[in-house]
């Protein structure tokens, strides 16, 4: 994937780092985002990028207990 692209929905791009990063990819983005960022990915977070072991831990992280649900997707019933 471009950058470009990756980077057009921040939302999107911290929920895949915060998921799939390592450390030396959460220390890069040290300084350019803070807790705030993180919290805001908390609260709109796509459905289908976290796995459970992530939320749970970022949840705990940044405060939000008990931890919500996983975000899912909804299917359009016919």
């Amino acid at each position: 994937m471009q950058p470009e692209k990756a980077l057009s929905n921040p939302l999107h791009f911290m929920a895949y780092v915060m998921t799939y990063g390592t450390i030396e990819d959460l220390k890069a983005l040290e300084g350019i985002v803070g807790p705030d960022e993180y919290r805001e990915v908390l609260e709109n977070a796509p459905p289908g990028i976290f796995d459970i072991r992530s939320w749970s831990y970022w949840n705990l992280k940044y405060g939000r207990q008990p931890v919500p649900p996983l975000p899912t997707r909804f299917s359009a019933q016919s």
